[in-house]
């Protein structure tokens, strides 16, 4: 009976995390419609039916800041952050965070030593190159944002990292190029997530709309810092 149970109870647990899995996609679709309250609460479902799933988990927190409750949002990430000491996919949001309050030194503490390594992530070397702009020191910004560059040359946030950097150290041609060329991404980026949508391939088109949507809200800063 007791090997009985574990069964049953395994099955219970992959059950319930198969469904959470379904409301999480729903809380991203809905999210892409506009709608981010019937995500918000489809995102928290996704949370009580598996609290081991840290992507529902991350993006409730999202959704938290996109319905205007931001200190909710920045609480539910430092609870996320302490809860498993960083995951892919967090480092970005915990950054931009942190840069928004103005803890450069804390996040300096958190990943400064990590950015010189090898094989430091992409999204790592991403947030260090956002870090470096902040700490005004453009020159390391462009090598961390050329180091993602040679890995990825179409890593869209590194081009605009790059610009921002190339802004402040004064190349303004070769800055308005990679913004104005980011420009363009955005519109193709959309137009390609729309097809997607229409085609309801939803993975797909959520992950284009993302990258259209990050890569927006970084040229909407730079812009407003060269204004």
């Amino acid at each position: 009976k007791a090997k009985l149970s574990a069964r049953e109870d395994r099955e219970s647990m992959a059950v319930r995390a198969a469904l959470a899995q379904l409301e999480r996609t729903r809380a991203r679709v809905l999210r892409l419609r506009g709608e981010p309250g019937p995500a918000l609460t489809a995102a928290e479902e996704a949370s009580k039916l598996d609290p081991r799933d840290n992507a529902a988990r991350l993006l409730r927190a999202e959704l938290l800041a996109a319905v205007g409750n931001v200190e909710a949002s920045e609480e539910a990430i430092e609870q996320l952050y302490a809860r498993t000491g960083g995951f892919p996919g967090l480092t970005n949001p915990l950054g931009r965070m942190l840069l928004r309050k103005g803890k450069l030194d804390e996040l300096d503490t958190l990943i400064g030593a990590q950015l010189d390594a090898s094989e430091a992530s992409v999204e790592l070397l991403m947030t260090g190159a956002a870090l470096r702009l902040a700490q005004n020191k453009p020159d390391q910004a462009k090598l961390l944002a050329e180091r993602v560059l040679d890995r990825d040359s179409t890593a869209l946030q590194a081009h605009l990292l790059l610009g921002r950097a190339l802004l402040a150290l004064g190349e303004y041609g070769a800055a308005l190029d990679e913004i104005e060329h980011d420009e363009e991404k955005i519109r193709v980026l959309c137009d390609i997530g729309n097809v997607f949508l229409d085609a309801k391939a939803f993975d797909k088109a959520i992950e284009t709309f993302d990258k259209a949507k990050s890569l927006a809200e970084l040229l909407e800063n730079t812009h407003r810092e060269r204004f």
